[in-house]
């Protein structure tokens, strides 16, 4: 992908996570694709669960063709949502893309009348939009959204390289839009229901995990054995019962969420199987900070928000994004670092097969007062000994 084209997924991704309202955040993205893939207008409907339809929420560029929010709407009967549905059975074409052109060779070739049938109506919708590309927004099997785009201001046609940096940047538009409406229900019921609460925590947590096909489970895991982690601490007699309980409920927040800031991170380097480059690992480096900037608002999960910060902090002071060295590193934060560690070692990633628990264990006792706090590591070692690191069934209560 070239530079202007990761720029634009790139630019999206950096603005996508620090917005909770999802329209702010839907005009901020078309203004993107208007900007650097330079077409004419660029619109995005999106699905409205009470009434059951796909409603435009904002249409940006050319006045002509501007169309005032909540000024269309579209069923499910609409013959680009039946196509969008049943895409496995049409696959007409290698991408999910709707292309004006390709779409009318293949309704001149069909003898399928049904088909055809299909075809002509989306022809038709999209001759109303004054669009010549729809692109499908899908959160795992569910279609959240459809991007419709005008023609390019130079009059030709989109490269296949366009298409494809804008299907990339349509998974992130689902995710960040599904992501903003969980948050804005987190926050809904963060005062009413902490069971609930605790709840949609794991849904989002689900969503990041939804990007990054080799991290599936991974925070659940890390959380219980935090927790784990946690009561060996309070074995130890670091820590009083007022302060373990408290922290107990800051670790199952912070568990869940300490990777949320990789919905800032394009797929394509949290998924790559080959050596990341310099550049890729910094972006990855990052996901620390988006996550806290993302959580940072909600002033009830304050500690949890700093763990997220300062997990991958090295207790010599050599691990980011501060380099924070010693007791400067958040209690919390380092017991997850501990967790989060032993279990990135003993699940596969994709550069990488997993170790042995007797060697991931090992590497934790080798790092001790050098990666890890040595309080942490001691706890980590007598859970270990315990054989409860074991026990991985999850539970929020």
């Amino acid at each position: 992908m070239s530079f202007k084209y990761q720029k634009i997924v790139g630019d999206t991704s950096r603005q996508m996570v620090l917005i909770h309202d999802p329209y702010v955040l839907i005009r901020l993205i078309l203004k993107n694709i208007v900007k650097y893939i330079k077409v004419s207008h660029a619109s995005l409907l999106v699905y409205d669960y009470i009434k059951s339809s796909y409603i435009l929420a904002a249409s940006v560029g050319q006045d002509k063709y501007r169309i005032p929010a909540g000024f269309a709407k579209i069923g499910k009967t609409c013959p680009i949502i039946v196509y969008f549905q049943n895409i496995n059975q049409y696959r007409l074409w290698k991408d999910n893309n709707i292309v004006l052109s390709r779409l009318e060779k293949v309704y001149k070739n069909t003898r399928n009348a049904y088909l055809r049938n299909i075809l002509q109506g989306v022809k038709r919708e999209l001759d109303l939009y004054g669009a010549v590309v729809c692109i499908p927004c899908f959160f795992r099997k569910e279609l959240v959204g459809i991007a419709l785009l005008g023609k390019k201001q130079s009059g030709r046609d989109f490269t296949l390289r366009e298409l494809e940096s804008l299907s990339i940047l349509s998974t992130d538009v689902a995710m960040a839009l599904k992501n903003a409406w969980l948050f804005k229900d987190l926050k809904n019921h963060l005062a009413k229901n902490r069971l609930l609460f605790l709840n949609m925590v794991k849904a989002l947590a689900g969503a990041i995990e939804a990007k990054d096909k080799y991290t599936i489970g991974h925070t659940e895991r890390v959380t219980v054995y935090a927790l784990k982690i946690l009561d060996e601490v309070y074995n130890l007699g670091v820590i009083n019962k007022a302060e373990y309980l408290k922290m107990r409920e800051d670790i199952k927040v912070a568990g869940l969420l300490h990777d949320i800031g990789k919905i800032g991170v394009p797929e394509a380097i949290l998924n790559k199987t080959a050596p990341l480059t310099e550049e890729e690992r910094k972006k990855i480096q990052e996901h620390p900070l988006i996550g806290y900037n993302i959580i940072k608002s909600i002033k009830e999960i304050k500690n949890a928000s700093l763990a997220v910060k300062y997990h991958h902090e090295r207790y010599d002071g050599k691990g980011y994004p501060r380099g924070l060295k010693g007791a400067r590193i958040p209690f919390i934060a380092g017991i997850i670092a501990v967790a989060d560690a032993f279990d990135a070692m003993t699940t596969n990633r994709p550069y990488r097969r997993k170790l042995p628990v007797k060697k991931a264990v090992r590497e934790i006792s080798n790092n001790k007062a050098r990666q890890f706090n040595p309080i942490m590591v001691e706890a980590f070692l007598n859970a270990y000994r315990k054989k409860t690191l074991k026990q991985q069934k999850f539970s929020l209560k």
